[in-house]
């Protein structure tokens, strides 16, 4: 009865009142489309650039997975991603017949050591040395996630404590130093966390002698030497 009572009613009602009706019916679907957009089923793809880990879920079709990239590695690089580290250093010749110090390096970008050494008795300056290194980095080059090359400039002062007669001298020292070989050894064990470097390293110098310091017109007053050295990393 009720159906052939709205029938009734919707004959009686004029076209624009059931037009409204249907626009009114319809509204929710206009104002929110979005519910209406096919989705496709649970799908799994792989997103380059997030260590090949799977993603899952349903996507609407127009929608693109977020693509995240990885980050640019160079063979040229001159910034650590430590910012502080400490390392072991040994050289021998060089103006000395040996020499052991410890340093610290910031960033891989500036190293300041500390040295003690021993020159030959006798000689010019000899006997024991104490002195202090800063380098500075200007270039480096990666072979590969574990080796490398590199270039680098600084001073050098040493004290000469001389002989017992005679009275102790500094002379300053122009040095270039490049690393023929640096082997980063935690690419190999992840948990290695000291003494995970070492570098082997050429360094020549140019020694400077002042004329009060050689009262003998015939003594150098510049001298160019090259040493040989090893360095380990502590941390």
């Amino acid at each position: 009865m009720a159906d052939v009572a709205d029938a009734s009613n919707n004959q009686q009602r004029p076209a624009l009142y059931t037009d409204f009706a249907r626009t009114v019916h319809f509204l929710p679907e206009m104002v929110n489309p979005v519910q209406n957009v096919q989705t496709q089923p649970a799908i799994e793809k792989e997103i380059p650039g997030t260590d090949d880990k799977e993603y899952s879920g349903n996507l609407p079709i127009t929608e693109k997975p977020i693509r995240e990239k990885r980050p640019l590695t160079s063979k040229f690089s001159f910034i650590s991603s430590n910012p502080i580290g400490m390392y072991f250093d040994a050289s021998f010749l060089g103006g000395l017949n040996y020499s052991f110090g410890i340093g610290m390096s910031i960033f891989d970008i500036a190293k300041i050591q500390a040295n003690f050494g021993m020159s030959t008795p006798g000689t010019r300056f000899g006997g024991q040395v104490f002195s202090g290194k800063i380098l500075v980095n200007i270039f480096y080059f990666n072979f590969n996630n574990w080796l490398k090359t590199g270039i680098a400039f600084g001073g050098h002062i040493a004290w000469f404590k001389m002989e017992v007669h005679e009275n102790p001298v500094i002379l300053p020292q122009f040095i270039g130093q490049w690393e023929l070989l640096r082997a980063d050894m935690s690419h190999f064990v992840n948990k290695w966390k000291y003494f995970k470097s070492f570098s082997l390293y050429a360094e020549p110098g140019l020694w400077f002698s002042n004329s009060y310091i050689n009262s003998d017109p015939n003594a150098w007053r510049l001298r160019f030497t090259i040493c040989l050295g090893l360095r380990i990393s502590l941390f």
